[in-house]
């Protein structure tokens, strides 16, 4: 069986059988007005997998450049999804760019937020995912997405390393993001995520 046809059946299934207390995770603005993370699988982070569904397009680095505490496998499914990387560089060349570095704990989990730590050069880069293409990523790699209107990922959560993770650029206001969606708000994405895997039709 193909990696990608183990994923969606996992995701499928779990969808299809639901743990409430999973689904009642999950998010609305999620990271950026419009993104919606339905938590399909896990009860902390680091063990989440979880499904981003973008009502809105989302431009590059309205979601600031990141790492995460935990390593990460993510599984674009639908519309078009940049992802943008980046890489330190020790010491700068010309056309490398200078960022804030910031340590970030969640606020999801009471932390205190955002804590500023020096200015770091780094160097972009980015591509477009293939619909069906898996990356990983360690805990340590930078990066961000942009996307269409109507995109959807998995992101699979593969086990917590640190208590924080890195955000590179201007900082972001929370208040009106990581908001509780309604019951209805969740059936709905469950539906249009459990519609889009039926799209895909991958065969063993």
């Amino acid at each position: 069986m193909s990696k990608l046809k183990d994923i969606l059946d996992c995701v499928s299934n779990k969808l299809k059988s639901p743990n409430r207390d999973c689904l009642a995770r999950s998010l609305k603005n999620c990271h950026a007005k419009g993104l919606f993370s339905l938590i399909v699988v896990g009860e902390e982070s680091g063990e989440f997998i979880r499904v981003f569904i973008s009502a809105n397009e989302i431009k590059p680095f309205d979601i600031q450049l990141h790492d995460h505490k935990y390593p990460i496998r993510l599984t674009p499914l639908g519309g078009v999804i940049n992802h943008h990387m980046a890489t330190r560089m020790y010491p700068p060349l010309q056309g490398n760019v200078l960022l804030p570095e910031y340590d970030y704990y969640s606020i999801l989990e009471e932390g205190k937020g955002l804590e500023y730590v020096c200015d770091t050069y780094i160097n972009c880069s980015d591509y477009v995912l293939p619909i069906g293409g898996i990356v990983e990523l360690s805990d340590s790699d930078i990066h961000t997405v942009s996307c269409s209107a109507g995109s959807i990922w998995i992101v699979e959560e593969l086990g917590r390393r640190s208590d924080h993770s890195k955000l590179f650029g201007i900082p972001f206001e929370s208040d009106e993001l990581y908001l509780k969606p309604s019951a209805q708000e969740i059936l709905y994405h469950k539906n249009i995520v459990l519609n889009q895997i039926s799209k895909l039709k991958i065969s063993t």
